[in-house]
């Protein structure tokens, strides 16, 4: 029973070495940020070609770390959206902000209120992003400039 424990113990050393765990274990997932969140449509009507495009930037910057695209309707509702950003393009000690736009036919319809991101996290919830107001707001404005 003593060999048992002593194999034992050297087969722990061993493990705790080489830095071999569980599968669980795996640091594979921190070389990415996963950013999830829920864009919400409260408006009436969007142009059939309207999509929402969630942009990644870092703060004092005008350049797209990452962008996607969601899919636009045409009616109130909401869609869920999910991206990744390695971890290579995300420069430390910098601020980093998502804001959803609403555009259609090369225009930008209606733009977000940026929202801060703790990107030393594995994923971030961004929660809700509403652009009903500000959608309606310019979409309002567009119609009586075409009249």
């Amino acid at each position: 029973m003593k060999t048992l424990h002593t194999l034992c113990a050297v087969m722990l050393t061993l493990v705790a070495a080489t830095g071999c765990g569980p599968a669980g274990d795996d640091d594979s997932t921190t070389d990415v940020l996963r950013i999830d969140g829920e864009v919400a449509f409260e408006l009436e009507t969007l142009p059939t070609r309207a999509a929402a495009l969630v942009t990644l930037r870092a703060e004092g910057t005008g350049a797209a770390v990452i962008e996607h695209e969601v899919p636009v309707t045409g009616q109130s509702g909401s869609e869920p959206f999910s991206m990744t950003v390695p971890r290579d393009r995300l420069a430390p000690q910098t601020t980093y902000h998502v804001q959803v736009e609403v555009q259609a036919e090369g225009r930008t319809l209606a733009t977000s209120e940026p929202r801060t991101l703790n990107v030393s996290a594995d994923s971030v919830d961004v929660g809700v992003i509403s652009v009903a107001q500000a959608a309606a707001a310019a979409a309002d404005t567009d119609r009586k400039s075409v009249v």
